[in-house]
């Protein structure tokens, strides 16, 4: 019998992990990396707002929440979020430790844990070093928790740094419809079943992670996601090929299309101790990628129901 995968989308299992092992690790590439920093410049720089509200969901123990600091003036525009309770209490601790009172900038180089190979910058405190980051524990999947810990701001940059992956390895969540859907010209539509406001639906948990955001987001919004799937978001970038989706559209379930827009797929050639062997020349290239989805106009509301 083949092993199986660790359960991603398991609390447990991240509560676990974090206990175990509470040192720096970062998913997929160096927080540092360059192709993720130059969308996160892009988003900042071009963002309407003077103040962008930066969004870091499933935080981890990444070095990626303490290097965002360089992107805004402001440490308080930073929310991170985690499903686990041991990730964000180590994220609260860690900014105490290299930003105490009086520093100004500290080199992450010095901190980071096994899984960071390539060298960051300093990272510069702006501001009094009491202006902390916002840390969080929130479930995405979860209308609730997202209703309670994120919609009192509106975030107009999202980071994602695999945590869609992990959602995705979830069973199917169980959605009371409908949710609302208000296009500018402010018609509802469609006009949901009535039996769907009292029979929940099973839906990817993507689909609710997209849906959720969404919540949250003001048009324009960036939302940058790193991930090891060429195919991660089928439900923004081909929505009409899917059956099941489509089906739930008709019970009152807007479509994560209408409300995120695909704006580029961008391929990270994985490179390992591997690649640069004589031995290896033969073997196939393998890749991550990275997605930038935006924010469209159309406003998404929960209904009453919820």
């Amino acid at each position: 019998m083949a092993p199986q995968p660790p359960p991603f989308s398991s609390q447990e299992y991240w509560e676990n992990r974090f206990q175990r092992n509470p040192s720096a690790f970062d998913w997929l590439v160096p927080s540092g990396t360059s192709i993720l920093e130059k969308h996160i410049v892009h988003a900042v720089s071009t963002c309407a707002q003077p103040a962008p509200q930066i969004l870091h969901i499933g935080s981890g123990t990444s070095l990626l929440s303490f290097h965002l600091k360089s992107f805004v003036q402001d440490s308080r525009q930073i929310h991170n979020i985690d499903f686990s309770k041991q990730a964000v209490e180590w994220g609260r601790k860690t900014e105490e430790q290299l930003y105490p009172d009086g520093a100004q900038k500290y080199d992450l180089k010095e901190h980071r844990g096994s899984a960071e190979r390539q060298p960051f910058g300093d990272v510069v405190v702006n501001g009094p070093a009491r202006q902390r980051m916002e840390w969080s524990q929130v479930d995405l999947v979860s209308l609730t928790s997202v209703i309670s810990s994120l919609s009192h701001l509106s975030y107009t940059v999202i980071i994602d740094k695999s945590t869609s992956d992990a959602i995705a390895c979830g069973e199917d969540v169980a959605v009371p419809l409908p949710f609302v859907e208000y296009y500018p010209a402010g018609e509802v539509f469609p006009r949901p079943m009535r039996e769907s406001h009292t029979v929940k639906h099973l839906v990817h948990p993507v689909i609710v992670l997209a849906l959720h955001l969404a919540l949250v987001t003001p048009p324009g919004a960036r939302w940058i996601s790193l991930s090891y799937s060429a195919a991660r978001f089928p439900c923004i970038s081909d929505p009409d090929h899917d059956v099941d989706l489509l089906d739930m559209r008709a019970r009152g379930l807007p479509l994560p299309s209408k409300f995120w827009t695909m704006v580029c797929k961008e391929p990270i050639e994985v490179m390992d101790e591997r690649s640069h062997k004589s031995d290896q020349v033969h073997r196939p290239a393998v890749f991550n990628w990275l997605y930038v989805l935006e924010r469209t106009e159309n406003i998404l509301k929960v209904s009453d129901c919820q």
